[in-house]
């Protein structure tokens, strides 16, 4: 029995990298500062309380960034962070940065926040919500 939940483990590791590989990465913006904004397609959720979830990164010229599942409320124009992880967490630069990224958008006080009016803004919003 005790081999048996490790050797699951693995295999369920395995299934999940594999969906991983499917990844669609859809560029939704290039900011002036360097950072493309990107959603993999692939994994778009279209949710019952009128919410979208889909995986998102943000990436620099020099290809350093983070990638993070994200919520966006269509209806109010707000998302919130479920997960971000570095996009190179070798880089002890990128993870430093990380750690203070992800303050404050844990359960149970989850963070929202305005995607906003601005250009880029209304770009994300057009992306997730497809309007």
């Amino acid at each position: 029995m005790k081999l048996i939940v490790p050797a699951l483990a693995a295999l369920f590791v395995a299934v999940m990298s594999g969906v991983a590989s499917a990844e669609e990465w859809k560029l939704i913006y290039r900011g002036p500062a360097g950072i493309d904004e990107f959603i993999d397609a692939s994994s778009v959720a279209r949710l019952k309380n009128g919410r979208v979830r889909a995986w998102h990164k943000s990436v620099s010229r020099e290809g350093r960034g983070v990638r993070a599942l994200i919520e966006v409320d269509c209806k109010d124009r707000k998302y919130t962070i479920f997960l971000l992880e570095p996009l190179n967490p070798e880089n002890l630069e990128d993870f430093k940065t990380f750690e203070l990224i992800t303050e404050g958008w844990s359960a149970p006080k989850r963070r929202w926040v305005s995607l906003g009016a601005r250009e880029s803004g209304d770009a994300q919003y057009q992306a997730w919500c497809g309007k």
